[in-house]
């Protein structure tokens, strides 16, 4: 008997990963939407199911891949626009060039531009979800939320926190800090069912004094909330933190101490760790955002993957931008690969179902189960000419594509992106083939 309830249906070849190695691909598979944006069903698209839902309305993607939206789970929205500055290490391009840019967010049109430009970039790149730090104005901060929610992207934003160590123009006064960043989270934290969230956001030990890093870990215990910052990124950051607090023998035990580390704080980078620290992370269960390309910028060193995964510590992944030059997480997936040789469906994996993980949010998005939100992105395989002569990329074995996308991929494949069952950006009103423009960023109002 035909059953009802649905408000869209999604038709096309679709994967979705369930772990490190396995996947679930249907080809032709389709996503069935209820209103709210719901997953009711994923599976094979047939005479049988087809018949199931003759009232619904079908959306076929052809010649496409359909997979879970792209989780990016470290980045800055105030460096977009510095992405590629040269800096010879961290703490130099820090106080150089991202510092003084940064100051610049003290002005609302500044802000609203780079916001407005910010998510609209995510969206082109397939990115539906992203766990952003703002700059330390409550204003700007308060800027990025309302954009984010015009774009209809689903996202955590924090206002970056720093009390000490920066130029005046962004040092704040602690008991401002804190009460700012409260108020801002209890103004955004859970709006629109959820889709966007508010993480506090200590920029780094160096940045931070013992009684800010103390006031977030109480707000954020308090409040159930997320915590983001940056962990051993560089030898000269950790060693600047070792002469800044001298009483703590290492930076995973400063964080613990001032409560910052747990299942709701994602730290990035965590390159130059010790051996104690990796148990550290794995007892309090801290994610950790792993963003190889902006470590092979900065050549901060690289983060030792597979020893986090012997201490089963979650990791998603980040772009970081601006250290990180790409917005895309294609790219990000291919610097993995030439760091640790991570295998195609390896890195997927990280980027969607492993980077909602890394976020807390693996029960709502980043894979195709019944019950969680309709997140997913489309991407358009005839750009990747192959050796097949006239046979279309995605008639290729899956683990092929992906190796393909992986390698090769970049914005122009992204034809759509949706959240909640809802197109919120496209390029379907463009020439996909040999396209670089930005396409229609549609409004969640």
């Amino acid at each position: 008997m035909p059953q009802s309830g649905a408000r869209r249906i999604f038709v096309g070849r679709t994967v979705s990963f369930a772990d490190e190695q396995r996947l679930v691909e249907y080809d032709p598979g389709f996503i069935r939407v209820d209103r709210r944006g719901k997953i009711l069903d994923y599976g094979a698209w047939n005479r049988t199911t087809r018949a199931r839902w003759p009232s619904a309305r079908i959306t076929r993607f052809n010649h496409a891949l359909v997979m879970p939206g792209f989780i990016d789970t470290h980045l800055h929205l105030p460096q977009m626009h510095l992405r590629g500055i040269y800096g010879a290490d961290l703490l130099e391009w820090l106080r150089r060039y991202i510092l003084p840019a940064e100051a610049q967010f003290a002005n609302p049109g500044i802000a609203r531009r780079t916001a407005r430009e910010f998510f609209a970039e995510l969206l082109r790149n397939g990115t539906t979800t992203a766990l952003v730090y703002s700059s330390v104005h409550a204003r700007a901060t308060d800027i990025a939320f309302e954009e984010a929610d015009r774009a209809g992207i689903r996202a955590l934003i924090g206002k970056v926190m720093m009390d000490r160590n920066v130029p005046v123009a962004m040092r704040e006064r602690t008991d401002r800090s804190l009460a700012e960043s409260l108020d801002l989270f209890r103004r955004w934290q859970g709006f629109d069912r959820n889709r966007l969230q508010y993480a506090f956001a200590p920029r780094f030990a160096p940045a931070c004094s013992v009684r800010l890093m103390q006031g977030v870990g109480r707000l954020a215990a308090e409040n159930s909330a997320h915590i983001t910052t940056h962990l051993a990124e560089t030898r000269e950051e950790v060693e600047l933190t070792r002469r800044l607090f001298p009483g703590y023998a290492r930076y995973t035990e400063l964080y613990y101490r001032m409560g910052l580390l747990g299942p709701r704080t994602v730290a990035a980078h965590c390159i130059h760790l010790a051996a104690g620290e990796y148990h550290r992370l794995s007892r309090t269960d801290t994610r950790v955002a792993h963003c190889p390309s902006a470590n092979l910028f900065l050549h901060a060193g690289s983060m030792d993957l597979r020893r986090m995964e012997r201490e089963h510590i979650t990791v998603g992944l980040g772009t970081d931008v601006g250290a990180g030059p790409s917005f895309s997480l294609f790219t990000v997936m291919q610097n993995m690969y030439f760091l640790h040789k991570t295998p195609p469906r390896k890195a997927f994996f990280r980027a969607t179902l492993g980077g909602a993980r890394a976020l807390g949010l693996d029960s709502v998005i980043g894979s195709f189960e019944p019950g969680k939100e309709a997140d997913f992105i489309v991407v358009h395989c005839p750009e990747i000419h192959l050796w097949s002569r006239g046979r279309q990329p995605t008639s290729l074995p899956i683990d092929d594509l992906l190796a393909q996308l992986m390698f090769r991929g970049d914005d122009r494949l992204i034809r759509a992106s949706y959240v909640r069952g809802r197109e919120i950006y496209g390029s379907a009103n463009q020439s996909v083939l040999g396209s670089c423009g930005v396409g229609r960023l549609k409004a969640s109002r």
